[in-house]
């Protein structure tokens, strides 16, 4: 049912209750009826304002659409993908040909549409490879294969940016397989750089007295900021793709490409958040994480010494305005190996959890995210769990420049083609607990 369906159904059932109101009356309506009659026809009023609003926008959108005349355009290629379930000035439905066979249990293109998505992204493929039935093919089904003009940073060959409707898949695939895009304060950035100002010293209370006289000696605080800034950084990664991208197996190698950039991306934001140097070049990109940024941390001689009071310390640093939220960061292997023992050493299991494992999702009361981004074995100054909460502490700039390009010749010889992703993001972690703010974030560290 359209919203335009629920507000008329509306309408009528406000009508037929304030005739049921009139219709119950004596001669005059008492008070009560009167109030109830009053309220049903204010609703009434802003419910017939509603209709009026959606059917100037129902007759907005008609008069937007395109003329039918052979050729749409558009990124909605999927019908019955709106509100109101009219298909028309839309462009053609996908439908898989006989020919391409059809993959269960897709990674990246998942949903009861994946294989069709699959199978679109398996198109846009092969129409940035010059094949002509696919440029076309996509032509018909409104998506782009436009090359977008050089941007900062990238080489002069440029890429192809992957159309909107790809680029929410693999930005999904990204925040799910990854920490810093799920964790941190996430910023979109329309330009390559953005600044946004951050409260160094805040305003306070004061009690006031009832004399006048007295209140002049109310304390005046300016509040002070500073400045948080993201610049946008390419991040790119290269691989290779079966030449064979034809109709048959089109959609899983499509659905592959697709999970390995996600992967690989998800891969190095988090190693930037956690390990980043602030070094300019390949590895760091002059983004500096959580390990160089000198946050307060609890020390403990080896990881085999850490005890559940170390634990505790670290949360203790972190303040009670950033405990909502906040969660334990910590490798897998040093968990599993060196966390949960201590747990276990508490007591209290049965043989029944002891059979069959225990599912430790919390630590002293608090989430544990997982992350291979962080050391397996942490030596001396190395970190071997973070706490706290990382909206509060870092930014996450996205540029929202996905891209994407191909070569056929660079691996000609084994039959392969080189595939380039590119992504712009930046990361700052701008909230330590210096200068007396709240600390949002605090770290357990290993020194021998």
């Amino acid at each position: 049912m359209t919203k335009l369906e629920k507000l008329l159904k509306a309408k009528d059932e406000l009508i037929a209750k304030m005739e049921s109101i009139v219709e119950s009356a004596e001669s005059t309506m008492s008070d009560e009826q009167q109030a109830e009659f009053d309220a049903a026809k204010a609703e009434l009023d802003k419910v017939n304002a509603n209709i009026e609003s959606c059917q100037a926008l129902q007759k907005a959108k008609e008069a937007a659409k395109p003329k039918s005349n052979g050729s749409q355009t558009g990124n909605r290629f999927i019908a019955g993908e709106g509100d109101d379930g009219d298909d028309s000035g839309r462009t053609a439905k996908i439908i898989i040909p006989a020919t391409a066979r059809r993959s269960y249990g897709l990674k990246a293109f998942k949903g009861d549409e994946g294989n069709e998505r699959a199978y679109a992204f398996g198109q846009f493929l092969l129409a940035r490879l010059g094949n002509q039935s696919s440029i076309q093919w996509c032509s018909d089904h409104g998506i782009s294969v436009d090359k977008y003009a050089a941007i900062t940073s990238n080489d002069a060959s440029g890429g192809y940016t992957i159309p909107t409707i790809f680029d929410a898949d693999i930005a999904k695939l990204t925040f799910d397989y990854g920490v810093a895009r799920k964790f941190c304060n996430v910023r979109q950035m329309t330009s390559d750089t953005l600044n946004r100002p951050k409260t160094s010293v805040g305003l306070t209370a004061e009690f006031m007295v009832e004399n006048a006289a007295d209140n002049t000696a109310l304390t005046e605080v300016s509040k002070t900021y500073s400045n948080i800034q993201l610049v946008a950084k390419t991040l790119g990664i290269l691989t290779a793709m079966t030449r064979q991208l034809s109709d048959d197996a089109i959609i899983s190698i499509a659905d592959d490409l697709m999970d390995d950039m996600a992967r690989a991306f998800a891969a190095k934001e988090d190693a930037c958040l956690f390990n980043g140097t602030g070094a300019a070049g390949a590895v760091w990109g002059g983004i500096t994480g959580l390990t160089s940024k000198g946050i307060v941390s609890v020390s403990a001689a080896t990881l085999a010494a850490v005890t559940l009071a170390n634990l505790r310390t670290v949360i203790s640093k972190v303040s009670s305005t950033s405990r909502l939220g906040s969660r334990w960061f910590i490798n897998p292997t040093v968990f599993d190996a060196n966390f949960a023992p201590l747990l276990d050493a508490v007591g209290g299991q049965t043989a029944d959890n002891m059979a069959k494992g225990v599912d430790y999702t919390r630590l002293l009361g608090y989430p544990v995210t997982l992350t291979d981004a962080m050391d397996t074995i942490p030596g001396a100054n190395k970190y071997a769990a973070f706490f706290g909460n990382l909206s509060q502490a870092a930014d996450f700039g996205d540029r929202q420049q996905t891209s994407i390009e191909l070569n056929d010749s660079t691996y000609f010889a084994k039959h392969m083609i080189a595939v380039k992703g590119i992504e712009r993001i930046d990361i700052n972690i701008h909230s330590i607990g210096a200068g007396g703010e709240p600390n949002p974030i605090a770290g357990l560290k290993i020194t021998a």
